[in-house]
């Protein structure tokens, strides 16, 4: 994920979500735990980017 993340340089939790095969919440409560990405409110989701 990090290295997805890192590649696209931003990503939503919904295409994480997709890639790792789990639904939107699971994908933000794991996103939003790690300390090397930080989230971009937009709207209804959020985007990860490198921290």
């Amino acid at each position: 994920i990090l290295r997805f993340i890192d590649k696209n340089k931003k990503v939503s939790t919904q295409e994480v979500a997709t890639l790792v095969g789990i639904d939107k919440f699971t994908a933000y409560e794991y996103l939003n735990k790690l300390k090397s990405v930080k989230s971009i409110k937009a709207g209804n989701d959020y985007f990860w980017v490198a921290n």
